[in-house]
Formats: C-alpha cells, structure tokens, sequence
C-alpha cells in the first residue's frame, strides 16, 4: 500500500517536473516522420544532432531542439519584427565550507533566537541561463546567438 503510493507520487512529481515533456530528436521525428522525410540528407543529419543552422524553418528547429522556454516578438524602427527562440540552459554551483559563528533560523517569515554552529556546510544553487537564441525573420532562422560557457 504504501509502496504503491510512493511510486504513485514519484511518478506524478516527475510529469509535473517536466519528465513528461522533455523529449529527444528522434522522439520528435516519429510525431511527424512525414515532414521530416521532405528535408535534405544534410538537414536531416543536422536535426538528428540537434543542430540548427541559419534558414532553418520554425519546424525544423522544433524536431532538432523542442519547443522553446521562451518566445518574444521584437519589433524594429524601420518596422521590422522578428520572433525570438530561447533556449535555457542549468548550470549547479555547489560550495562546502567548515566554519562556526552565530546563525538565526527563519521561522514563520521571522528570525528568532541565536544558535552556534561549528562544522560543515554545504550549497547547492541552481542557475539557469540563456544558452541559445535564435531569431526568426520570415519564418526562418537569420541570427543564432549561443552561450559558449
């Protein structure tokens, strides 16, 4: 009983962390085999390695990288405007450190009382950043900016 609750709520948490939605080039050429069969060798080689290349079309950049974390409309003075494709990368920082001092622990929105710690401790931070934009004109891929960390 408890087991199956367990496996019940891992597998929910997993679908809602996304689990569900992150998907593979191939995953997503099997959801559309007959448009993909259409491109070139060279572009179908490309997607395959999720590789994109300026005159990619919007298709061709959702089989090689999925659907993007963010999608923005840029428009220009001289009255051009331009989608553009954000793809966000995670990167962890972890520190340990051994020190003592004072430390007050949050407790209902406020800090209370003092309490000595000596011994280690560690950090673990989570930081997204901008790996890849890509800006559409016309539909097609005319400027690829990549985060080269």
């Amino acid at each position: 009983m408890i087991r199956n609750l367990l496996q019940s709520v891992v597998l929910v948490w997993c679908l809602l962390m996304g689990g569900g939605c992150s998907t593979t080039p191939e995953d997503r050429i099997a959801e559309r085999p007959e448009l993909f069969a259409g491109y070139s060798m060279d572009i179908q080689e490309k997607i395959r390695h999720g590789v994109v290349s300026v005159g990619f079309d919007k298709d061709m950049v959702w089989m090689a990288l999925g659907k993007a974390h963010r999608i923005q409309t840029r428009r220009e003075a001289a009255g051009l405007t331009s989608e553009v494709w954000s793809y966000l990368g995670t990167y962890y920082l972890s520190m340990d450190s051994h020190h003592g001092g004072l430390w007050y622990y949050p407790r209902h929105g406020r800090r209370y009382g003092p309490a000595y710690y000596y011994g280690p401790h560690f950090h673990r931070m989570r930081h997204e950043y901008e790996r890849l934009r890509l800006t559409f004109q016309k539909g097609k891929v005319a400027v690829i900016e990549e985060d080269l960390r």
